[in-house]
């Protein structure tokens, strides 16, 4: 149970991780689109 419970937290961990990082890249993305939109009509 002990080992299932660590690998059940380290696989909760790496998906934090991941929903962090893609989260990342969203807000990248949405802050490159802004830049490009304004650019294109300023």
């Amino acid at each position: 149970l002990c080992k299932d419970l660590y690998m059940c937290i380290e696989s909760l961990k790496h998906d934090l991780k991941e929903k962090k990082n893609s989260l990342k890249k969203f807000k990248r993305n949405a802050n490159y689109q802004q830049k490009y939109t304004e650019g294109d009509h300023g």
